[in-house]
């Protein structure tokens, strides 16, 4: 069963290179993309995808503020945070606010596909350069 992924990120260079990443991996498929926070609650009801790549900084509704209104309305897909900020206070919001996962932007392709495959198993997923930060909270 091929898994559907959602991208959101107001940087069309990273969509495409995640898009493009995703092509490679057997058994992913990119079902849609949003380029702000406030079209995710929408694009989640319509494509149902599995799992959700979140990016945390956009322009105007942030990935965090999109996260607590996706799950204020119920919806129980996988998020996994794909961000540059490596703020500990941020992580821990990104996570207490429903996130299965926290991906840095700096990230191998290889790592990505880990990423996929825990959340797509039921596991979380850190960044093994943010791991340390969660741990110590």
């Amino acid at each position: 069963m091929t898994c559907r992924l959602l991208l959101v990120d107001d940087h069309s260079l990273i969509r495409a290179g995640v898009r493009a990443l995703v092509s490679d991996i057997p058994g992913y498929t990119v079902v849609g993309e949003a380029d702000d926070g406030s079209q995710l609650l929408d694009h989640v009801l319509r494509l149902a995808p599995d799992i959700v790549l979140l990016d945390i900084s956009m322009r105007s509704t942030s990935g965090l503020d999109a996260l607590t209104q996706l799950r204020a309305n119920g919806c129980t897909c996988k998020v996994l945070i794909l961000s540059m900020h490596t703020d500990p206070e941020l992580i821990m919001r990104a996570l207490e606010s429903g996130a299965h996962g926290y991906l840095l932007k700096d990230t191998t392709a290889t790592e990505l596909e880990q990423a996929l495959t825990a959340l797509r198993n039921d596991e979380r997923y850190l960044s093994p350069a943010i791991a340390h930060t969660v741990i110590n909270q």
